[in-house]
Formats: C-alpha cells, structure tokens, sequence
C-alpha cells in the first residue's frame, strides 16, 4: 500500500486536520494533510498523531453521511477504519507529497528537511510562459526532486527542464516576432519553423512520451504528429 500526501499549510489550521482525498489506484491511499506552519512534521507522521487526525475525520466522514444520506462516503470510511484497525505507518508508505508553490510552503519545507527526502511534486499545472514560471518560489528551484506538471507534458519533469521548455519555445516565438508579418503570416511562418523538424519514432524500447511531450520534442531528436502539435500548439499561445 502505497500513500500520496496532498500538503496543506494553512496557519488558520492549530490542530492539524487529515482528509480523504480521491484515488483511483486500490493500492493508493490519498490523504490531504492540513497542519500550520509551526508544526513538525515528523510529529504529524507518529501513529498517536495520525490516530487523533483519522479518528476526526472518521467522526466528520460518519456525520456527514448520516446528515445527508451520502453513500459516497462509505469507500473513505471503510479506508480509515482499516487503517485504525492496523500499525498505522505511514512515512514508509510514502510514494509522493504534493506541495502548493507558496513561501509559506516553501519556508516550512526548509524548516523540515525531512519532507525533502520523499519525491516532491508542485500541486497545479504550469503554462508554459515566463510569468507561471516566474510564480514559482525561489526556493523550489533548488530542490533536485522537484517535479512540475506541465501543459503540453504527459510526464512530469523538474524546474530545470521547466525552465529549458519555456526559453525553447521563447526562442521560436522570437524569430517570428522579429518580422512585421501579419497574424496569418505569423502563424504560417510558426508553421515552417514546426515543419522543418525530421519525423522520427521513439524506438521499440524508449518511453512512448519522448515523441510526444513538449519538453521531449523540443530537446531531443524524437519526434511525431503530437509533437509537432504540441511544439505549433505553445508557439501560437
């Protein structure tokens, strides 16, 4: 069993809170975990303090349903009874932690540096221009198991890489911004510049995404009808 923490600092929260969150994976449990930023977070991971949390939101889940007659409730509330009924252990069942890009997050990552030895995921989908790229704090950028979502990207890929797709694409646009071409021209010259890549499929043993996400195609030398879409797709925005 694997589990997922969704990382919620929100100083209004004195007493950390855990909810459910959604999981499509039988094996995976998703817990939203909301905690203020003075409170350790290893703390939060010892079974007394997971116990207390679980037994709320078992108390809040059971009201819930009864108060407006939910079944959807009934997969949570059987996963945290089966969870008080075992040796709850969670920082070994630890396969990811979400994290929100805020200094208030980012400052509670530095002050509990265990949080960094568990792969970390930033909890939104980026765009792929300077101002989502400039949102994301300083700090985050220097973590090496940092992940993004991005648009454009099946596969999730670190700041650097981020940071590598946008100056690609920044490159592109400039070249056709250098002109005085109209829209359509804009768009027809965006068109050449895609076009002029080599088709090239991804080999029998290489991941289907190198071909394909925007990140790939713009670095590598594999690349296919998705691709080119993706790479004219960016351009145009």
């Amino acid at each position: 069993m694997e589990t997922v923490i969704n990382l919620k600092i929100r100083d209004e929260y004195s007493k950390p809170q855990i909810g459910m969150g959604i999981s499509f994976d039988s094996n995976t449990i998703v817990l939203d975990l909301y905690t203020s930023s003075n409170t350790n977070f290893s703390e939060l991971l010892r079974e007394e303090s997971l116990r207390k949390m679980l037994k709320n939101e078992l108390d809040y889940m059971k009201n819930s349903k009864i108060q407006d007659d939910d079944d959807t409730f009934d997969d949570s509330i059987e996963t945290v009874n089966n969870l008080l009924n075992s040796n709850i252990n969670i920082s070994s069942t630890i396969s990811e932690i979400y994290l929100e890009s805020t200094s208030e997050t980012a400052e509670y990552v530095k002050n509990n540096p265990i949080i960094k030895s568990y792969p970390l995921i930033l909890n939104e989908e980026f765009s792929i221009n300077n101002e989502d790229l400039a949102s994301i704090d300083e700090y985050f950028t220097t973590l090496e198991n940092l992940k993004v979502c991005i648009d454009g990207n099946q596969q999730r890929i670190g700041i650097i890489d981020y940071k590598n797709t946008v100056n690609a694409i920044n490159e592109i646009v400039s070249k056709i911004k250098k002109y005085n071409l109209s829209p359509l021209e804009q768009v027809m010259y965006a068109y050449d510049l895609v076009r002029d890549r080599v088709y090239i499929h991804e080999g029998k043993n290489e991941d289907y995404n190198i071909s394909r996400d925007l990140s790939s195609v713009l670095s590598g030398d594999k690349i296919v009808c998705v691709g080119f879409a993706n790479i004219l797709d960016k351009v145009l925005e």
